[in-house]
């Protein structure tokens, strides 16, 4: 009997003392990046082509685990192709910034994580150019092209981490009824500990031939996501207290095995 008070009593003080919290550490960022001097247009026949009301940027940001969202929308005025602008949103656990520059075009997000919950975030942005062909015309062809280069950084520090994200880039050119595009994603994941670099430059290419009469649009579209879930360990008081309880259950056996 004093054997098993002796030991509860070390069990217990070894429980009071245990620590209790858990730590993970995981970041994401992905970025998509237009250049925008790389931008070609091409017109082939009777078509006008001028840039729209303007772009836009849009973040959000939310945790699934306490059901918080803020977002954020950024609209770029007429003409001011020379300025960069911003679009921010955050909650109590993390945050994502996107940009939107018109000399170097972009959006961007990044997520970091100190604690135990899930984060998820997303950018996007746009801008574009109005397509008219006249109806006394003869309509034609539109060609454009422009170059991209896609990241994603992607960390994780221990078991049980997650680390996701994706980036990707559209080219859109269409009219009232129809249209084409070309696009690339770049999507990864890493897992318990890994780290992840992935860099994709390219170019996306598009043509459309407009009839007269016809009006459309040409947009450069950009979206990120990044993500993080960070374990959800047992507390070290658990663990102790079960690895004690299976340790006395086998002394308590030993002891009456003697006593056979």
């Amino acid at each position: 009997m004093k054997q098993w008070v002796s030991c509860f009593a070390i069990l217990l003080g070894l429980l009071i003392l245990s620590p209790v919290k858990a730590h993970a550490y995981a970041t994401a960022y992905g970025e998509a990046y237009i250049d925008w001097s790389s931008l070609r247009i091409s017109v082939k026949g009777d078509i006008d082509c001028d840039f729209f009301s303007g772009g836009y940027l849009e973040a959000n940001i939310s945790d699934d685990t306490i059901g918080l969202y803020d977002s954020q929308f950024v609209s770029i005025p007429s003409g001011e192709l020379n300025n960069s602008f911003y679009a921010s949103a955050e909650t109590s656990f993390a945050e994502a910034q996107a940009k939107l520059n018109f000399y170097d075009f972009k959006g961007t997000v990044n997520v970091n994580s100190n604690g135990i919950h899930k984060a998820d975030s997303y950018s996007y942005g746009g801008v574009g150019y109005e397509i008219y062909a006249p109806e006394n015309g003869n309509g034609g062809w539109v060609i454009a092209s422009v170059n991209y280069v896609l990241t994603l950084d992607l960390r994780t520090t221990s078991i049980g981490e997650e680390a996701g994200g994706y980036a990707k880039v559209s080219l859109y050119l269409s009219d009232d009824c129809s249209g084409t595009y070309d696009d690339y994603l770049l999507d990864k994941t890493a897992l318990n500990g890994d780290a992840i670099h992935a860099e994709y430059p390219g170019t996306l290419e598009v043509s459309y031939f407009f009839y007269p009469g016809s009006s459309g649009d040409l947009s450069i579209v950009l979206e990120t996501s990044a993500g993080i879930t960070s374990p959800v360990p047992l507390p070290s008081t658990i663990l102790l207290l079960g690895s004690g309880m299976l340790w006395m259950v086998g002394y308590r056996r030993k002891c009456l095995n003697k006593k056979c």
